[in-house]
């Protein structure tokens, strides 16, 4: 009896060890698969006077329901996107979306976007987070308005 009893117990530590879920994927999470998971809402714009990847201070007056709920889509097999005004639009006069393009480089941390979407998201872009529900972008503004000289960078936060 106590050998059928070890040899249970052997068997059943056995199934244990060998039936643990492998829930570590070896396949590497790439930048592209992050970005064209999922439609991305825009959830904050603010400057970084100091450039050092933070937010320093809001956009003066804010951003009103109809500027928050814009979306972004990128596709991944072609490298074109969506820019989407949302359910609430601003201008009833403006197109529902707009089509875009974009491409990463240095690396994966830089992306250029073209198209026809907002000013701020147009250009090269430095990507500082890039998670499954978080995309943070910087991008150098620089305003000349004599006798001021406005250099900084604009933080882009959009989530999922």
């Amino acid at each position: 009896m106590k050998k059928v009893l070890i040899a249970a117990l052997m068997l059943s530590g056995f199934a244990v060890v060998s039936c643990d879920k492998d829930d570590d994927n070896d396949d590497p999470v790439n930048a592209v698969d992050l970005i064209t998971n999922g439609t991305w809402l825009i959830d904050t714009i603010a400057f970084d006077a100091n450039k050092d990847g933070t937010i320093d201070s809001p956009v003066p007056g804010g951003f009103q329901a109809c500027e928050l709920d814009n979306t972004l889509t990128f596709n991944k097999d072609s490298a074109t996107g969506v820019y989407d005004e949302g359910a609430l639009k601003c201008d009833p006069g403006d197109p529902q979306s707009a089509g875009f393009e974009w491409m990463l480089k240095n690396n994966d941390s830089t992306m250029t976007i073209t198209g026809d979407i907002p000013e701020e998201l147009q250009g090269d872009v430095t990507i500082l987070t890039l998670t499954n529900t978080q995309f943070i972008l910087s991008k150098r503004i620089s305003i000349n308005v004599p006798p001021i000289v406005i250099d900084q960078n604009l933080i882009i936060s959009l989530r999922k």
